[in-house]
């Protein structure tokens, strides 16, 4: 889960490149859209040039009668090539704004898939502290298990010791014992005493320290 996250959170991951190819299809829109509007720009200018060349036809014909059948027969192709021209640029117009169509739907669903993705990794972000916490809290569990096993090792050697004749008992009183105890405990309550002012003025060793209370709960 952390990896994923990292991935997700580098240049390589969905998200990045998600956001990369919306900015290069937006580029293209905008491209695209330029080239719509000088379509109709060129399909606009043909309209006019063709309306003139109507007009001046038309004030040719009134001044010459008789060159009006030549005349005619060269703004009949004028005005032909004009149509075929503007149906053309009609036409690219047409496949134009369905590109334009197409462009946007797929920034749209890119757009959605990349809001999905986001909200993924937000519901990622707000679960990997718990994941987080409990892992720490299993390591705890895992130490503490570790060293009490270890500390009933050593007092079933120590006990074996003493039946061996192997261990030199240091306290053979019971009030010396007692005393022995009191000085461990004082001790014992010293040392949670430091610890427990380490954990405040060093909030980031906190998992180390709670190691050591675990330790200290076993002695």
């Amino acid at each position: 889960m952390m990896k994923k996250l990292r991935d997700e959170r580098s240049s390589g991951g969905d998200i990045a490149v998600m956001k990369s190819e919306i900015h290069k299809m937006e580029m293209r829109l905008l491209h695209l859209r330029r080239i719509q509007e000088k379509l109709i720009h060129d399909m606009e200018f043909c309209v006019a040039r063709r309306d003139i060349i109507l007009d001046k036809v038309m004030s040719k014909f009134k001044k010459d009668p008789k060159g009006q059948h030549n005349q005619k027969v060269i703004f009949c192709k004028r005005l032909a090539d004009q149509k075929l021209k503007i149906k053309q640029i009609a036409k690219d117009t047409k496949k134009m704004e369905n590109r334009i169509f197409e462009q946007e739907c797929q920034i749209k669903d890119t757009l959605d898939k990349c809001n999905e993705l986001q909200t993924a990794l937000k519901m990622m972000e707000d679960v990997i502290p718990n994941v987080d916490q409990k892992i720490m809290q299993m390591e705890a569990i895992k130490y503490h298990n570790l060293q009490a096993l270890v500390f009933k090792q050593r007092k079933a050697k120590m006990l074996q010791d003493i039946k061996s004749n192997r261990y030199k008992i240091l306290f053979t009183s019971e009030a010396a014992i007692s005393e022995e105890f009191q000085n461990e405990q004082i001790l014992h309550d010293y040392l949670k005493h430091v610890m427990e002012r380490t954990s405040q003025d060093f909030p980031l060793l906190k998992n180390n320290i709670q190691k050591i209370f675990l330790t200290l709960e076993i002695l």
